[in-house]
C-alpha cells in the first residue's frame, strides 16, 4: 500500500550501496560506543566491563553499557539524514508528529499489566524480595527515564524503522518482512547471558516479541505502540524487578531470587497476552486488515 509507513522508504534515491554504508555506520557506531564506555570504566572507574567487580555501582554499570546504544542511534539518525536525505519523522511515524497519545498508551496498558503479574507471582510464593535502597533507587529512577529512551530507540528504529521499511523498498510482502525483521531482533539477543542460563528457547520470546512489535508497527502505520511497549517492559527490569543473571543487573524496587527458567509467565506474554494486546489496539485504532497485507 503507498503511502503507508512500510512505504515510505520509496520517496528517497538510496540504492542498495546506500543502505550497506548505513548499516556499516551503525556497527561502527556501536563498536565506537562500547569502546568509550570501556575507556571510560577503565581511566574513571578503575574496571574492565569484561571483567566487572561486585562492588561497582550497579547505575554506573547501566550507564556504561547504555552507550553503545546512544552511539549507534547517532550513527543511524545522521546516516538517514545524510545519505539518504530522509525526514527522520517518517521513520518512525506516517503521521505528521509522533503520536505521544499512542506511545503513553501501549506503555501505561504493559507496565499495568507487567505489575499484576508480579503481584500475582509474589502471591503465589515465588522467591521475589524488596531491594530498595533509597540512596541508589532515586538515581536508578532519574537514569532510567532519561537513557533508556535511547536504547530503546536505538533498537526500534534501526528494525522496525530502516531496515523494515527498507525490505519494503524492494518489493518483499509486509508480513514477510515482519516475520524476518522480528527473527533478526530476536537473534540479536543471542548474546545475552540469559540466554546462557534459560537455553535458546528464550530466543522464541524475543523473535515472537519482535514479530509482535512489528505487526503493531506495520498495521498501526508508525512506530509508537511499539516503541511504548518496549519502553515500557524495559522499564519493568530496570526499574522495578531485577535478577542477578539477566543482561542488565539493577538495584531495582525488587529482585527475584527464584531459580532462573523459561516459565509461564514468558509462555503467557507471547501465546496470550500479546494477541490480546494487538486486537485491542486493532480495534481502539480501527485497523483495516485488507489494505495492509
Amino acid at each position: 500500500m503507498e503511502g503507508s509507513f512500510f512505504h515510505s522508504a520509496n520517496e528517497e534515491r538510496a540504492n542498495f550501496g546506500t543502505y550497506l554504508l548505513t548499516i556499516t555506520i551503525v556497527l561502527l557506531g556501536l563498536v565506537v560506543g562500547q569502546v568509550i564506555a570501556e575507556l571510560f570504566a577503565t581511566k574513571f572507574f578503575g574496571f574492565s566491563l569484561m571483567y566487572i567487580p561486585k562492588n561497582v555501582s550497579r547505575n554506573v554499570i547501566l550507564w556504561l553499557l547504555m552507550v553503545p546504544f546512544i552511539s549507534a542511534l547517532a550513527a543511524l539518525l545522521f546516516s538517514l539524514r545524510t545519505f539518504h536525505k530522509r525526514r527522520l519523522i517518517t521513520v518512525f511515524t506516517s503521521r505528521d508528529r509522533f503520536d505521544w497519545g499512542r506511545f503513553a498508551l501501549s506503555a501505561s496498558i504493559w507496565l499495568a499489566i507487567m505489575v499484576i503479574l508480579l503481584a500475582i507471582s509474589i502471591g503465589t510464593g515465588s522467591a521475589i524480595e524488596l531491594n530498595l535502597d533509597w540512596s541508589r533507587f532515586i538515581p536508578l529512577i532519574l537514569i532510567s527515564f532519561f537513557i533508556l529512551p535511547f536504547q530503546t530507540a536505538a533498537e526500534d528504529l534501526f528494525y522496525r524503522g530502516f531496515l523494515f521499511q527498507g525490505l519494503g523498498r524492494i518489493g518483499l510482502n509486509p508480513i514477510l518482512a515482519v516475520l524476518l525483521v522480528g527473527l533478526l531482533f530476536g537473534m540479536s539477543h543471542a548474546g545475552n547471558p540469559e540466554v546462557d542460563v534459560l537455553g535458546n528457547g528464550v530466543l522464541v520470546y524475543y523473535i515472537m516479541t519482535g514479530v509482535f512489535l512489528g505487526l503493531l508497527t506495520h498495521y498501526d502505520d508508525g512506530m509508537e505502540l511499539g516503541m511504548g511497549y518496549h519502553f515500557a517492559n524495559n522499564l519493568f527490569g530496570v526499574l522495578i524487578l531485577t535478577n542477578d543473571w539477566q543482561a542488565l543487573q539493577t538495584d531495582a524496587l525488587m529482585i527475584d531470587r527464584s531459580l532462573p527458567v523459561f516459565g509461564w509467565d514468558s509462555l503467557l506474554v507471547i501465546a496470550v497476552l500479546q494477541p490480546i494486546l494487538f486486537f485491542t489496539y486493532a480495534r481502539i485504532y480501527k485497523w483495516k486488515k485488507s489494505t495492509r497485507v
